[in-house]
């Protein structure tokens, strides 16, 4: 398969992947957008990364973008899209904070919501309030509901609560 030029790349309409580099793709799509993705395959898994539309992109810039990732995967063995990924991930504190905001209009009065931000003041973000949500393991949460459970076990399941709805809202953003 050989690789498409600028001008081809330009005039291309018909929906599919045309090749453009080593792992680098034209996308065009049925509504008749393009874009510029990469096909790389690191530690045997294969990842599609995008690197911009067309419009805003041309092919140099893709190119050379395209064998920066190549060379990165070769010889640090780092996957561009989990780094990408991992920039973006808020620490426990940022993510309690947005939890914090969700699920204040559903609480009945403002002792729930004092409480709330409270025990996680006080017991988690010493602890993990630093931490990166995708850092947070089990024994990071037992290491914070450990000393609860046995001497405040009813603000221990509170905290519990707190974490948890804190984790899953980070999951499901």
């Amino acid at each position: 398969m050989r690789k498409i030029t600028a001008a081809e790349a330009k005039s291309v309409k018909r929906p599919g992947m045309y090749r453009a580099g080593d792992t680098l793709y034209l996308r065009v799509g049925y509504a008749g957008g393009k874009s510029w993705i990469q096909r790389l395959t690191i530690n045997g898994v294969r990842r599609d990364i995008g690197l911009g539309s067309f419009s805003l992109v041309s092919l140099a810039e893709a190119r050379e973008m395209a064998h920066e990732n190549r060379r990165a995967a070769r010889i640090h063995k780092h996957d561009p899209l989990a780094e990408k990924r991992r920039a973006k991930t808020p620490t426990f504190r940022e993510a309690a904070e947005k939890t914090y905001e969700t699920l204040k209009p559903r609480w009945r009065n403002a002792k729930v919501e004092t409480n709330w931000w409270r025990i996680l003041e006080r017991h988690a973000f010493g602890r993990i309030g630093d931490l990166s949500v995708n850092e947070i393991g089990r024994e990071n949460v037992l290491a914070v509901l450990t000393p609860l459970w046995t001497s405040k076990p009813e603000m221990g399941r509170k905290l519990r609560r707190s974490i948890r709805a804190t984790l899953e809202w980070a999951m499901a953003h």
